[in-house]
């Protein structure tokens, strides 16, 4: 099959994985979620072969993901398992970190409560919760991200640019300490949270 693919991936994959090698220097195992076209996780999971790089997303998206992660042959990356982030399960596992790129702003914001109402589950204490996208801070920090949001409103129910300070209230409000933020190019953020009951 042709296998699914995202040209923003390919843009931002090398920032986002020096983020993660600093924030993930030892071995452990990370959940990615929705893990779309899977060219994330191969790349990470090539990069920082310390990392077991475990994929999930919709069943509808699992048979293009699965092709691609197939398809690499990797030993720390094995085939992705379904989550929906609004209703579960989630993994079984107590992973080290859990990662999100470009999920908050399709996402609406009721699933984006539940994602971090039911993450903390599966990560061991002291994990982290880590999220790279575009956000707004006090308003729109782009145009380009105002386009952004227009397109994520128009194209997905309840989509749209996320405020900084609401996300970082809801982590509070989970357990999580405070986002450490970090500035990555075109616009986005990567917010690393660490899981503190």
């Amino acid at each position: 099959m042709e296998l699914p693919f995202a040209p923003s991936c390919e843009r931002n994959q090398q920032p986002i994985c020096e983020a993660l090698s600093d924030l993930f220097p030892g071995p452990g195992e990370i959940v990615e979620l929705a893990s779309g076209t899977g060219q994330h996780g191969v790349f990470f999971a090539q990069a920082l072969p310390h990392l077991r790089w475990q994929c999930t997303d919709l069943d509808a998206v699992l048979p293009g993901l699965g092709a691609r992660i197939a398809q690499a042959q990797l030993p720390n990356l094995p085939a992705p398992i379904p989550l929906d982030i609004a209703k579960g399960p989630w993994p079984e596992v107590k992973a080290s970190g859990l990662f999100a790129a470009n999920l908050l702003h399709i996402a609406s914001w009721p699933e984006v409560c539940s994602l971090f109402a039911n993450c903390a589950g599966s990560l061991k204490v002291g994990g982290k919760l880590v999220i790279y996208g575009p956000f707004n801070d006090n308003g729109f920090t782009s145009e380009g991200n105002v386009a952004l949001d227009a397109w994520a409103k128009d194209t997905f129910a309840g989509g749209g640019l996320r405020e900084l300070s609401a996300v970082s209230e809801l982590a509070l409000c989970h357990d999580f300490d405070a986002p450490i933020v970090r500035t990555m190019p075109a616009n986005n953020l990567l917010l690393s949270m660490v899981y503190s009951p």
